[in-house]
């Protein structure tokens, strides 16, 4: 019969683990339970058992306590005795009783963890101190402190497997009345979201991934700033974003007269008429060739240099600083200075939170008048073919659904890049409110109304901020006061604001990627957007096998599945930022979604409008192919500039890939082709805008924009 005693065993009588232990654990890190037992001493006493050779004992149960002890004796701070449980017993009897205590043992929760690192606080320990004892840094035991304080309705969620950790995360950015609130407001499938939870904690917050958030975050004195002007700050604790602005309207603020100084700053340094900020639907700078004068030579031997092997990341940088500074002298010697005074410099923050910059920008808007001939009816809209798959084609794979933290990301990462391109681009937001409010299906995914409550933010728009509290007679009498470039601006703003993914289906919200993709351009933004570090954490290990073989090749990928599940999320997140991968189902729609070169006369007569709209056509039942699901039928409203501009592309110029020709060439063979038409002048936003659609690309040179891929069939005088 076996039994087992108490007795005070040296440290150096245990000399190893017992086979007969079934955990053969010797490689495990053992810092934060060495630093345990060092602050707070051996709470429960190793099983033993004397070695064959009576030379001295093992380990039947306690292995990393027995290493942790070890530890400790390199380090000089272990007992010289420690009281151990020892196994009397055949090796059978040894052997049931190590396999009993090892199955038996049955794992901490979180929350009861959490809530007893709590109760360490509670009784007057400091973050340092359980920091030292437990071996971990202090930001960890924030992060736990902040978890183990949360409502106790959310930790029995928690406890009971009702929310996840992603979710409990979340509820910690709202104090436990909020928490409690919220809980007794949303539906259960509410609270399974963690970015749903997110954006209703905490309304008043700037979004943590926005351009201005990032923009504040990129100076610490910019943040001085923002807490100057009375802005609450907070860190956060479960991202690496940094600081969290609480008050969103003072961070608003605070960026737009940081905006204003640093655009003050190059007005007066360089003579302009005035320091503008971009406000919605602004003129475009005037483009004008550079007087390169003496530094022709020089650009074109940077130019020679950058083009050449061998440059260090640290020279090629001040080769474009030097080529930048030349391209900024010949834009200020082509402009006087009688001509800079009546003109403005304007600047703007990019998805990135970098300073945008624009030069040379007219002060005078464009008449009301104008405008509204510019929304003139078409005499013939383009009616969009469906595009039908190709029956010999093998059917697509349906796309395996994600998971509900996958999801999440995703989500908050689309709603974020869709809400900031249709903000900046009225011809998306219009096409976006047509198909809502027209079709049937129009609220999976822009329900036009404000279901998330961001009115709780300060809207960019002066109208929008005038009218948000007033009855509705008192806000239509302005609105219809309203010049229209005003009310147009606050449009886009408003169909931004209602753009939603996170209750369709995500067939829909791909559509909405690929409109916005074709009519503004989204990549960057949606690289901008996605919190790389969460999406692999939430997906699966193959995924981020699969992500990392794609960035970095065959032999890093045959060495990633012996990663621990966090390292590998960690390497995959490390290289999808660094080269803004998407994930392959956003990845497929953009390039779908990308505009294809302009077509040949004797290839293609549709109008890009007709062509553009036949695409969306196609994307649609491309996702209709992966699945079933409810979609969003999109008809594209492509501006009477497209066909124009493409119609005046197939009679009067060739496609030529070898080709380049100058911008100013263009507009003046176009110009004279349109008035014996009779169709309305465009500005040189327009003009140029037009052009891209149709699929060319442009670049600047020392003697002016380009544009590549196209050549003039008549010289300009006789394009007419």
């Amino acid at each position: 019969m076996s039994v087992a005693t108490l007795i005070d065993l040296p440290l150096s009588r245990i000399t190893r683990l017992s086979p007969l232990n079934p955990r053969q654990d010797t490689t495990s890190d053992v810092t934060t339970l060495s630093a345990t037992i060092r602050a707070v001493g051996l709470r429960q006493p190793p099983l033993v058992i004397k070695s064959p050779d009576d030379s001295g004992y093992e380990v039947l149960d306690g292995g990393r306590r027995w290493r942790a002890l070890r530890l400790l004796e390199e380090q000089g701070d272990a007992p010289n005795v420690i009281t151990c449980d020892v196994f009397s017993g055949t090796e059978t009897e040894a052997r049931e009783a190590a396999l009993a205590v090892s199955i038996t043992q049955k794992p901490l929760h979180p929350v009861d963890e959490y809530e007893a690192f709590r109760q360490l606080a509670d009784a007057g320990m400091t973050t340092a101190q359980i920091a030292h004892d437990f071996a971990q840094s202090e930001r960890q035991v924030r992060q736990r402190l902040a978890l183990g304080r949360l409502s106790p309705r959310v930790l029995e969620l928690w406890r009971a497997g009702q929310i996840d950790r992603d979710c409990a995360e979340a509820f910690t950015t709202g104090t436990i009345a909020a928490q409690e609130a919220l809980l007794d407001e949303a539906a259960d499938f509410d609270i399974e979201r963690p970015y749903f939870i997110r954006s209703r904690l905490r309304l008043d917050e700037l979004a943590s991934g926005s351009s201005e958030a990032k923009f504040l975050r990129a100076d610490p004195a910019r943040i001085d700033a923002y807490i100057a002007a009375g802005g609450r700050i907070e860190e956060s604790l479960f991202d690496e974003d940094g600081a969290r602005f609480l008050d969103a309207s003072i961070a608003h603020q605070t960026c737009d007269r940081l905006l204003l100084a640093e655009a003050e700053k190059i007005m007066q340094a360089e003579g302009w008429g005035a320091a503008l900020l971009t406000t919605g639907d602004d003129p475009d700078p005037i483009e004008r060739d550079g007087d390169y004068a003496d530094d022709a030579e020089r650009f074109d031997e940077i130019a020679s240099t950058l083009r050449g092997p061998g440059l260090s990341s640290d020279k090629t940088s001040a080769l474009i600083f030097e080529l930048d500074e030349i391209e900024l002298r010949a834009l200020l010697r082509a402009f006087s200075a009688e001509e800079r005074a009546t003109l403005g410099v304007r600047v703007d923050i990019d998805s990135l939170g970098k300073i945008i910059i624009d030069r040379a920008v007219p002060l005078a808007q464009p008449s009301e008048d104008a405008a509204q001939d510019d929304d003139a009816d078409d005499d013939e809209s383009p009616v969009p073919a469906t595009a039908k798959p190709d029956p010999a084609a093998p059917p697509a794979p349906t796309p395996e659904k994600p998971s509900k933290a996958l999801r999440g990301v995703l989500d908050e990462a689309m709603n974020a890049a869709l809400r900031d391109v249709t903000g900046r681009n009225l011809n998306l937001a219009l096409a976006f409110a047509v198909a809502a409010l027209g079709c049937s299906y129009g609220r999976d995914g822009i329900g036009l109304s404000d279901p998330n409550g961001y009115w709780r933010e300060r809207p960019r728009s002066d109208l929008l901020e005038s009218i948000k509290s007033e009855r509705f007679e008192t806000a239509l009498a302005r609105c219809a006061s309203t010049p229209l470039n005003d009310l147009t601006t606050a449009f886009a703003e408003l169909v931004a604001r209602a753009i939603d993914v996170s209750k369709s289906d995500m067939q829909p919200a791909l559509i909405l990627i690929a409109t916005a993709a074709r009519l503004s351009g989204i990549r960057a933004d949606l690289a901008a957007a996605l919190n790389y570090d969460e999406y692999f954490l939430a997906a699966t290990r193959d995924a981020a096998i699969e992500a990392i073989r794609a960035l970095d090749g065959e032999a890093a990928a045959s060495d990633a599945p012996k990663l621990k599940k966090t390292d590998l999320a960690k390497r995959a997140a490390t290289l999808a930022k660094d080269r803004q991968w998407l994930p392959p189902d956003i990845a497929d729609v953009l390039a779908r979604a990308a505009p294809e070169p302009a077509p040949k006369a004797h290839e293609d007569t549709r109008s890009t409008a007709q062509a553009m709209a036949e695409a969306i056509a196609a994307d649609v039942d491309h996702m209709r192919a992966l699945g079933d699901g409810p979609l969003v039928t999109m008809t594209m409203i492509a501006p009477d500039a497209n066909a124009q501009v493409a119609q005046w592309l197939l009679e009067q110029c060739t496609m030529d890939e070898s080709a380049r020709t100058k911008a100013s060439l263009l507009a003046a063979a176009y110009d004279p082709w349109a008035a014996l038409r009779d169709y309305p002048s465009l500005t040189t936003a327009q003009f140029s805008a037009a052009l891209f659609a149709a699929g060319l690309e442009k670049t600047r040179t020392k003697t002016g924009v380009h544009y590549l891929g196209v050549t003039l069939k008549q010289a300009p005088a006789q394009a007419a």
